[in-house]
């Protein structure tokens, strides 16, 4: 049977590929097909395709600019040409970043950033059973998988599938970027849920990976949870293995905090140190030791989050003047939330009682402000710092409490430089505006290694005053 076809879309892909929804663009096919309507083949032929878009389901965005060129001899096709292009798109920052950062002449950006290369070979004796030989290059290639709510750009130089019955995936992939939205209390539950054992059938997946993630790689909850919200920068090393006829991968290896923020109890943490562990449980199950701390006043307040995702404590332990306080859990969370123990609270005025309700409702409003900026500028990082109240509960109305405010931008240029800029609302009438005059900040860290940490800043105070600083950081975790 000879086959000729000439067109600029091919949607019959997903009958075969249930995850390919469709290929745009002009293509041109020509095949010899051999063997019985049960075990057809490919004995000859070839296949192009110009400047296409692949549209997968499981992607948000469509691949582009795909060219693809191969010729069919022995029922063997043989890639002479396999390039695709998806990139993150960058904001304001990062393309000046870029910019200035190629006009420095020992700089070696890359060109093809973005770019994804293919070259090998697929047999195609049995198309129900194709067998893959395939070399992949990854240069920055970005990936938003919105099924699990992962955006990652990848690189890799020896990326390989290869197989017919069972395709192994294997090699080294760098990750100088991604963000991770996950649900603790979904990932629990899922632990625990009994789902249909399906047998699985071939073609069957065996993944071979080692995963290097210098940093710029968030960890962070959904936006729309206040209760316990928290956005958190990793690096580590992981090996991520799925051995046939088991579909569920586990991974091994450990990802450790740079810096980070844990909201709970109507309070902003900053996370002191945090460590996932994986272990290589099946189903996925990773123990978490998390340390965050809260200065208010003489008394600093350290929360402890330990034990595996299905099974986390959290422990809170308060001190003042450095001297631990033996206070009952009841009595640390009111201290933590209103600011007095149980039994003041009950003796306390509607005066009192009302000043502690503006403060809980201001940090849930400062929290969803902040996490919704992050989410719609791109930047990593939005904070606000206020000392008043936004809401007046008395009289039921939002006060001016912006008024002697500081917010802070954060932004990695990329995975080891980061900047940051924090000013100040300028106490004006009617309303404040940010003003250089009311004290400035701009920082600059650069991370060296896992190890060492170069950070710089420029700083104008409210008092006029001009502070520059350098420092060179060395930590190390065991």
């Amino acid at each position: 049977l000879h086959v000729t076809s000439k067109d600029d879309q091919i949607v019959f892909l997903r009958n075969l590929i249930e995850e390919v929804e469709s290929i745009q663009g002009p293509y041109q096919a020509e095949f010899n097909i051999q063997g019985t309507p049960l075990a057809p083949k490919i004995e000859s032929g070839h296949l192009s395709l110009e400047n296409g878009q692949l549209l997968l389901s499981i992607i948000r965005d469509p691949i582009r600019n795909v060219n693809f060129k191969g010729t069919i001899k022995d029922h063997v096709l043989h890639i002479e040409k396999m390039t695709a292009v998806s990139m993150e798109e960058k904001d304001f920052l990062e393309k000046l970043w870029r910019f200035l950062n190629s006009l420095l002449p020992w700089t070696k950006r890359s060109l093809k950033e973005g770019h994804l290369f293919g070259r090998g070979k697929i047999d195609l004796s049995d198309l129900n059973r194709p067998g893959l030989d395939l070399a992949l290059k990854l240069d920055e290639f970005y990936v938003d998988y919105f099924i699990q709510n992962v955006k990652a750009v990848i690189s890799s130089e020896n990326l390989t599938i290869k197989g017919r019955d069972t395709i192994y995936v294997s090699g080294d992939l760098y990750i100088p970027k991604g963000v991770v939205e996950i649900d603790l209390d979904q990932i629990a539950r899922s632990v625990y849920l009994s789902q249909e054992v399906i047998k699985p059938e071939p073609p069957f997946l065996a993944l071979n990976l080692d995963v290097e993630i210098p940093g710029n790689f968030t960890v962070t909850s959904s936006p729309l949870n206040l209760a316990n919200n928290f956005r958190i920068v990793f690096m580590g090393d992981l090996h991520i293995s799925m051995v046939p006829p088991s579909d569920e991968p586990s991974i091994l290896g450990h990802l450790e905090a740079i810096s980070g923020k844990y909201s709970s109890w109507n309070q902003n943490f900053i996370v002191q140190n945090a460590m996932i562990d994986f272990k290589n449980k099946i189903p996925i199950d990773p123990d978490i030791d998390v340390v965050a701390i809260k200065q208010l006043g003489n008394k600093k307040f350290e929360l402890a989050l330990n034990g595996s995702v299905s099974n986390l404590n959290q422990q809170m332990r308060v001190f003042e003047n450095g001297r631990e306080l033996a206070l009952s859990a009841f009595d640390k969370i009111s201290l933590l939330t209103l600011g007095a123990d149980v039994s003041t609270v009950r003796s306390s005025p509607d005066s009192a009682l009302r000043d502690i309700g503006e403060k809980i409702a201001t940090t849930s409003i400062l929290t969803a402000m902040e996490r919704g900026a992050e989410r719609f500028t791109g930047l990593d990082r939005v904070e606000i710092n206020a000392s008043g109240s936004l809401v007046n509960l008395s009289r039921f109305r939002l006060n001016n409490g912006l008024s002697d405010a500081s917010i802070a931008f954060g932004k990695y240029l990329t995975s080891d430089l980061y900047v940051e800029y924090r000013t100040r609302f300028g106490e004006n009438i009617p309303a404040p505006r940010l003003s250089w005059g009311a004290g400035n900040r701009i920082g600059l860290q650069y991370r060296i290694n896992r190890y060492w940490t170069l950070d710089s800043y420029y700083e104008k105070t409210e008092r006029g005053n001009t502070r520059i600083r350098f420092g060179l950081n060395w930590e190390y975790s065991f």
